[in-house]
């Protein structure tokens, strides 16, 4: 027997994820952190939580604006991604995915 097959047999077979009911492995921890946030951070821009999206649209007119002056021109574009629905749409998209990410770290440990 090689020193490969005497490891193997001492520590047991190499595994990637880990068995139902084990420590969650470094990838599952990233996926539900990223999908909290995510989920967070989207549901707060998809209801406008404390007007974020709100102030977040009114910062980027007016980063616009202040750019179009700059080169001389009179008033700024009105964009359609300096809009409120815009921004809400963006929260709502996000949120979905941050739900996405969690679900997939949830069936990673699981499935493990």
């Amino acid at each position: 027997m090689n020193q490969a097959d005497k490891d193997r047999h001492r520590y047991g077979p190499v595994r990637v994820l880990p068995m139902r009911g084990e420590h969650p492995t470094v990838i599952q921890i990233v996926f539900a952190a990223g999908g909290l946030l995510a989920l967070w951070c989207g549901v707060n821009w998809a209801f406008d939580v404390r007007g974020i999206a709100t102030r977040r649209a009114e910062r980027i007119r007016r980063k616009s604006q202040e750019r179009w002056a700059d080169m001389g021109r009179l008033g700024g574009p009105t964009t359609f991604y300096s809009s409120v629905g815009y921004l809400r749409f963006l929260g709502a998209v996000m949120a979905g995915a941050g739900l996405l990410l969690v679900v997939a770290a949830y069936a990673l440990w699981r499935l493990g």
